[in-house]
């Protein structure tokens, strides 16, 4: 019998046009509908639709059905198993491409390190950072907000609505201590303040009531290793400037519209003040600080550290207390929490508290909020503090727990 042969395959064949398209056509086929990449880790939907891992998790976190089809979907992405057929396919047909995509993935997941998804509490008002916040629930989508943190972080998102109805970009996670039943299956919660977030992309979820979601990134103030010898911001301009413009009931509105502005301004100046300075020795340095670079001496306020910040704004804060009722300052206590250390290293902090103390609009508030700079946060409060009515009085000062508010925690 005669033995058969295989002819071996033709390299023109292989090169032919025709197989050209098919690769074309293979790779097209095995295309994420969501991110329209080629898929990685895929997952196969009750509907026999595939999709990237990480794909079909931010899509149903959306809305629980399929992207493509529309299809009811209420997989658990995480514990679903990856389509291994799809991977061996991608692997041995594309693996050029398939080991292109792995170092995507790679670089993605690295650049997203530190991110987060939370729900978000849309407010009228601005909270802070170690500030307690008591909230009474009743919409829908607070209730399942409620119930989603219950069991899980027990952590959400408070941000400011802006004037125009959009959301702020920058917001505090609280995290909540305690939830009590109401009637109607309403809920009472507890919660204290925790960190700042910038948002980076929010949306409503239709399978929530409308409830906003958010994928954020946390941040602290930044942190100076030198302390610049002079803080380049004319307080006395400012105030002034301030003053002038500010409304007759002493609310700061025009002294923080004046000052805001420049105060966000004030890390470059400090930063540029440090790569200066740090050229001067003896008495160049102190002629620089007490002259602000320019023959103009500058008054105590403009050439002051972080330390003599403090203790100004702190005197203008207590002498404005000193004009009001005790029982204000029970509920600045029971509002904000107790008052941090005034002293160098917890700048952030009681700057931070300081804000959510004032009687400020939420806009000013918001401002201060979203500074990273401690020392232009200062500079800020204490004009508004001066504007408020306050006046500069001896060091030390009205502490909340010598007028008997000590209790209100």
């Amino acid at each position: 019998m005669e033995a058969s042969h295989v002819t071996p395959p033709n390299s023109q064949c292989l090169s032919s046009p025709a197989v050209h398209q098919l690769k074309e056509d293979i790779e097209s086929e095995l295309q994420c509908t969501v991110c329209f990449e080629l898929l990685y880790a895929p997952i196969v939907t009750p509907c026999g639709h595939a999709f990237c891992r990480h794909c079909l998790t931010e899509a149903l976190d959306r809305q629980s059905s399929c992207p493509l089809c529309r299809a009811v979907c209420h997989l658990d992405v995480d514990s679903h198993p990856e389509c291994l057929v799809l991977t061996n396919v991608i692997r041995r047909a594309l693996p050029d491409k398939f080991q292109a995509r792995k170092e995507q993935i790679a670089r993605e997941r690295r650049a997203n390190t530190g991110l987060t998804n939370i729900a978000l509490f849309v407010s009228n008002h601005v909270h802070f950072p170690g500030s307690p916040l008591s909230l009474h629930m009743f919409e829908p989508r607070y209730l399942k907000m409620v119930k989603e943190c219950a069991e899980g972080s027990r952590a959400f998102g408070v941000v400011l609505v802006k004037p125009d109805g959009e959301l702020d970009d920058i917001g505090t996670a609280v995290q909540i201590q305690a939830i009590q039943v109401a009637l109607l299956g309403r809920y009472n919660i507890q919660t204290i303040g925790r960190r700042r977030f910038r948002i980076l992309r929010a949306w409503e979820d239709a399978d929530a009531y409308g409830l906003w979601r958010a994928t954020v990134e946390y941040f602290e103030d930044e942190q100076p290793q030198n302390e610049p010898e002079a803080v380049q911001l004319s307080h006395a301009s400012v105030t002034a400037s301030g003053t002038a413009s500010g409304t007759a009931n002493g609310t700061a509105n025009g002294t923080a519209r004046g000052i805001l502005s420049q105060a966000s301004d004030l890390s470059d100046d400090a930063s540029s003040g440090d790569s200066a300075s740090s050229a001067m020795t003896g008495d160049s340095a102190s002629s620089a600080a007490a002259t602000g670079g320019g023959g103009t001496p500058l008054s105590a306020p403009q050439a002051a550290t972080t330390r003599v910040l403090m203790e100004e704004a702190r005197q203008a804060w207590v002498s404005y207390l000193d004009t009001r009722a005790v029982t204000f300052r029970a509920q600045c206590l029971q509002r904000c929490g107790e008052e941090p250390p005034c002293t160098p290293p917890h700048a952030s902090q009681w700057s931070l508290w300081l804000a959510m103390a004032m009687p400020i609009s939420p806009l000013e508030k918001q401002a201060c909020l979203t500074m990273t700079s401690p020392r232009a946060r200062l500079m800020a409060l204490l004009a508004m503090a001066e504007a408020l009515g306050g006046r500069p009085r001896a060091r030390g000062g009205f502490r909340f727990e010598e007028a008997g508010a000590g209790g209100a925690r």
